[in-house]
């Protein structure tokens, strides 16, 4: 099965809202992968405003060409919960998602104290995921699509947009050199949404020895950067290992 491209699986919506929506998105995800957590919430709270208004249209019927802002934005949210036109993604779960995504933006600009667990990381993980989720829900709405396929097509919207990582489609590359080989595989598993496996980076690093990668992800996973015992076929960063990567293209300004 060809997997839809992002235009296509959106085609049911008016040309210059979807363009904003994945802007937006793209916007999240960008400020996230350069540390930039307050980018990464003002650009959840915009991407909030354009899915409420495609959800909103589609409780009515109709189709506007660019996101408007409810004056309240949790009420309105709330009204839409009772709205039985819309699926039970949308209607229920969605409409509970985006006040808590749109208040990040609003209630959380402070400081904090504790080095060690920073809070606006955390917040931004929380946009990066609660959009993607509403994304694929849109997504699989509008396509009757299933839950994994409209992932899928998710992920295929906005990989990272680094000069780091040069994307070929079935093969990756780093563009720069210099880098240990440790921090190689922390960068090419956080620009791969979580679905590298231990083949894929025999292939983009052209490591011949599978015993040399394993050591590389032996010692990554001892240190708690990545996890990489329970399914080498799905390795994923640990938080300590994202913070690195994260570290790694600010320093290569990414």
């Amino acid at each position: 099965m060809t997997l839809l491209k992002p235009e296509s699986a959106l085609a049911g919506l008016q040309e210059n809202i979807r363009k904003e929506l994945l802007s937006e998105f793209s916007g999240i995800q960008t400020a996230f992968y350069a540390s930039r957590w307050r980018d990464c919430g003002l650009a959840a709270g915009r991407f909030c405003e354009v899915a409420y208004t495609i959800i909103c249209d589609l409780s009515k019927g109709t189709q506007s060409e660019t996101a408007s802002k409810p004056r309240d934005f949790g009420g309105s949210c709330r009204k839409l919960e009772s709205n039985t036109l819309l699926p039970d993604g949308l209607r229920i779960h969605a409409m509970k998602l985006l006040p808590v995504l749109y208040d990040i933006r609003n209630k959380r600009d402070v400081g904090h104290v504790n080095d060690e667990i920073d809070p606006s990381q955390m917040d931004a993980n929380l946009c990066m995921m609660g959009a993607s989720w509403i994304l694929a829900e849109l997504v699989r709405t509008m396509h009757d699509l299933p839950t994994a396929t409209a992932e899928k097509v998710v992920r295929s919207i906005v990989e990272v947009k680094s000069p780091v990582i040069w994307d070929g489609g079935d093969v990756r590359r780093l563009a720069v050199k210099g880098l240990s080989r440790a921090d190689e595989v922390l960068l090419l598993v956080s620009s791969n949404q979580g679905c590298t496996s231990e083949d894929d980076l025999l292939n983009w690093m052209e490591i011949r020895q599978r015993s040399n990668l394993r050591r590389v992800l032996n010692t990554l996973h001892a240190e708690r950067y990545l996890e990489s015992k329970t399914d080498l076929n799905n390795l994923r960063l640990l938080p300590r290992g994202m913070k690195r990567a994260q570290e790694i293209f600010s320093e290569l300004g990414s």
